[in-house]
């Protein structure tokens, strides 16, 4: 059997192409040779067999074939041997093309996919004016030690004494080039903001957070650093894995969204662990001094410095946030007043002590103005709320 016949109908075959007389004659070359079944087996393997059909069709073999020749200083068999090694040529571009193809696949990095209710979030939030952070350089308050950089303790100070977040020790695989071109984001306690990073991952920050992230991710790593609250959509890029660092330990991205909270930039939003939940793909949860466990969607991980814990939850809440949705389900009052009064920047005083006990369900709108969310709670809850400037009442 011709060399361009036998490899037109092996490629239809992979394919799903092959006719009955293709596969006739496929079985008829296996029987005539146990390697040609070997051979089959290993190219059945390459993941991309379309894409190899197309390759295969636009590469000249003949001039390959001589060109092969003249690379190698070999002189062409004659009448059955030359036709063999002109088989074997076709057989090597053949996997040449599927590893280029497996390569160009296992590099590709595929941004997210965003969804129109985060685009129109984003838009209401830039309306609203509450998108908005300081963006910093990182270089100047970095203490870096223990050079060379393959790994760097990279010491991180609270910006201001306001800040009551502890510094602490990451041991990081960024460069010493990535860690001199960092780039700091900081929220305050009324703020959001949505970053796209070098990769085309895209990060939503809430109020008090603050997000260190390198200005171009190296070649074998993506990692970036998180205290506060974020809702990560990771770029997919297998050559490259997307680490979070927490004071706690380290999330090991292996999916593509999950909402990460970790204790804020002010004391009364402070927490002793850090709580990851994750809506979709896959992540590993590695405490600073424990072993990795893997999350599945619909999951919580909570993180101390030793342990992690793992339990179901209801992933609609974080998914709401990030789409501009406060999400409150038998809430205590205090609780949910504690995230509106960040939001909105203001006080609440409680006339009767009791009153903080009180169940909150409900869907509220980030981007309504604030008397407007103030009448709906007060409508669903039965309670009085009356605000006089930056301050409101309950009872």
């Amino acid at each position: 059997m011709h060399k361009q016949e036998i490899t037109d109908i092996i490629i239809r075959c992979l394919s799903g192409d092959a006719s009955d007389a293709d596969q006739q004659q496929l079985k008829e070359w296996f029987e005539a040779d146990e390697k040609h079944q070997m051979f089959f087996d290993r190219l059945a393997a390459t993941q991309d067999v379309d894409a190899l059909y197309d390759i295969h069709h636009e590469v000249d073999v003949d001039k390959a074939w001589e060109s092969f020749l003249q690379n190698h200083n070999y002189q062409e068999p004659q009448t059955k041997k030359r036709n063999w090694w002109r088989y074997a040529a076709t057989i090597l571009l053949l996997f040449v093309a599927g590893g280029g193809l497996w390569y160009l696949q296992y590099t590709k990095v595929v941004p997210p996919v965003i969804s129109e209710e985060v685009q129109h979030a984003m838009y209401q939030s830039k309306e609203s004016g509450k998108q908005a952070a300081e963006v910093d350089v990182l270089s100047e308050e970095l203490n870096i030690i223990d050079e060379p950089f393959e790994v760097t303790d990279v010491v991180l100070q609270p910006k201001s004494k306001k800040d009551h977040s502890s510094a602490f020790t990451l041991q990081s695989s960024l460069s010493k080039e990535q860690l001199l071109t960092a780039r700091r984001i900081t929220t305050k306690h009324d703020k959001e903001f949505w970053v796209t990073l070098d990769d085309g991952t895209l990060v939503h920050l809430n109020y008090n957070t603050r997000l260190i992230y390198p200005e171009k991710f190296g070649k074998d790593n993506r990692n970036v650093i998180l205290e506060g609250e974020a809702y990560f959509m990771v770029a997919k890029d297998k050559s490259r894995q997307f680490v979070v660092h927490t004071p706690q330990g380290d999330i090991h991205v292996y999916g593509t969204e999950f909402n990460v909270k970790t204790a804020g930039l002010e004391g009364d939003d402070a927490l002793s662990e850090t709580n990851i939940v994750l809506v979709k793909g896959s992540v590993g949860v590695t405490p600073q001094n424990g072993k990795e466990l893997m999350m599945k969607p619909g999951e919580q991980c909570k993180i101390s410095d030793t342990q992690c814990v793992v339990e179901n939850v209801d992933v609609e809440p974080y998914v709401a946030w990030n789409t501009g949705t406060f999400v409150f389900e038998n809430c205590p009052l205090e609780t949910a007043l504690k995230v509106l009064s960040h939001w909105y920047g203001f006080n609440v005083v409680y006339l009767n002590e009791d009153i903080k006990k009180e169940r909150i369900t409900g869907d509220f709108d980030k981007y309504i103005k604030p008397n407007q969310l103030l009448d709906a709670i007060s409508k669903s809850s039965g309670l009085m709320i009356r605000r006089e400037n930056n301050t409101i009442f309950i009872k």
